[in-house]
């Protein structure tokens, strides 16, 4: 530092654009609002089917994945939940790196920027043309917090069967009580932990002790495909409780407060698998859906800011925004780097990936950080992007935008017998955990 040149503090929003890979020519571009009088942003009784039959669904794969015997059958399980437009999803998305993309706290500033310039005398000074929408990956976050303030404590530890006493039974010490701090640690262990709940939720209605017994039962039927899907079915009847539309059950002291744990660690953790599907194949519909459930949550559980923008994402899709923004809007919200089903990612994580390259790039500039060259760098970033992946494929690195990850059978078993012992799908009546002595499943 010099007394003629001092440290600058610089501050830069990194933007991009993403062609949507569907052509909605064909729909106005006109807005009409309209208001109808019996208007309703609650989930309706066809989100509820539609929701648990995608369970039924993702249920199915997931004892075919890890029940020994059912990879025979694993074939006739679809693998991909088709959407109206799962062709175009599944090609390779064209990134501009030009416009907006933004979390809650981004899409607030820029709600609140535009209605600050609203009396500026031109359209480009108003921002006209900018409709800020809130992304699904920082969403994602928000949600993760809601099942850690519902779930997790780390004084349940005597508790068997509680997400703290299955996270010491394992020892998964990055599995911490503040879901920001390592968001993607906690993301798989509440993956392990429903699946495991799922397998011993299938186990209790077959009546069996083990995942042999369970194969036995369902290989030594006629129809395996059909006798599988029935166990799914079984499942997500009698221990997924998310269903809106139904009245939660009354609170009593015969009500076996364990059982209610288990069955919201299962409801819970099945709409988050549901969410994180539908986004890797890209289906807006689905993913609209989830946010009907996700407005409910944050609401009860005190979320305001997401709640709010829930609200705003509802209110354009269904009434405020012409039909081709509306549909733009809700499959323009992934992104794909790779060509095929199920490779896709929100928006907002692709600009984290974006902005971590970017970064890098800025590092190497060394003493040179200057507007004109952070500049410089952020225009060059996608050709930067795909001179790296160029040079990926040409030396045989292979790349597939998926963190590889160790098998976790060994870590799914002790937790799937650990549940098992405690029977925490067996209704047994007065029990509860210390520390969720009145806990309710479908509490919203």
């Amino acid at each position: 530092m010099r007394l003629n040149k001092q440290a600058t503090s610089l501050h830069y929003f990194n933007v991009y654009a993403v062609k949507v890979r569907i052509d909605f020519s064909h729909l106005s571009s006109n807005a009409t609002i309209i208001f109808p009088e019996d208007i309703t942003y609650d989930p309706l009784p066809e989100d509820d089917n539609g929701l648990i039959h995608n369970f039924e669904t993702l249920v199915t794969r997931i004892l075919v994945q890890y029940t020994p015997g059912l990879q025979l059958i694993s074939s006739k399980v679809n693998c991909h939940i088709e959407h109206k437009y799962s062709k175009q999803m599944s090609q390779k998305s064209k990134v501009t790196y030009i416009l907006l993309g933004g979390d809650q706290l981004t899409v607030a500033r820029i709600r609140g920027t535009q209605c600050a310039l609203s009396n500026s005398e031109n359209g480009s000074e108003r921002l006209e043309g900018f409709i800020p929408v809130i992304e699904d990956w920082h969403t994602k976050l928000c949600y993760m917090q809601v099942v850690w303030k519902r779930l997790y404590s780390t004084c349940s530890g005597i508790d068997g069967g509680t997400l703290f006493q299955l996270r010491n039974l394992i020892n998964r010490r990055n599995v911490v009580k503040d879901v920001k701090k390592d968001l993607n640690s906690c993301e798989e262990f509440m993956e392990l932990i429903t699946k495991a709940h799922i397998l011993s939720a299938a186990m209790t209605v077959a009546e069996v002790q083990d995942l042999q017994g369970l194969s036995r039962v369902i290989l030594s039927s006629e129809d395996h495909l059909t006798t599988l899907t029935s166990a799914a079915k079984k499942v997500c009847s009698q221990f997924c409780n998310v269903e809106y539309c139904t009245r939660a059950r009354s609170s009593t002291k015969s009500t076996d407060r364990v059982q209610e744990y288990a069955m919201e660690t299962l409801s819970l953790g099945l709409l988050l698998l549901e969410f994180k599907d539908a986004v890797r194949e890209g289906d807006g519909t689905r993913v609209i859906r989830c946010w009907k459930y996700f407005l409910i949550i944050c609401r009860v559980t005190g979320h305001k800011n997401y709640c709010l923008e829930a609200l705003h994402l509802l209110t354009q899709y269904y009434f405020t925004l012409p039909p081709q923004y509306a549909e733009q809007m809700v499959w323009g919200r992934f992104v794909n780097s790779n060509v095929g089903q199920g490779n896709n990612i929100s928006a907002d994580l692709h600009m984290e990936h974006l902005n971590r390259l970017l970064k890098d790039a800025i590092s190497l500039l060394g003493t040179n950080k200057t507007p004109k060259a952070i500049f410089r760098a952020s225009k060059a970033l996608g050709m930067v992007k795909d001179i790296l992946c160029q040079f990926d494929g040409t030396t045989g690195v292979c790349f597939t935008g998926k963190h590889t990850r160790r098998s976790y059978d060994e870590d799914l078993t002790k937790v799937l017998d650990e549940l098992s012992q405690c029977q925490v799908f067996s209704y047994k009546c007065g029990r509860a955990h210390h520390l969720f002595p009145s806990m309710v499943c479908n509490k919203l």
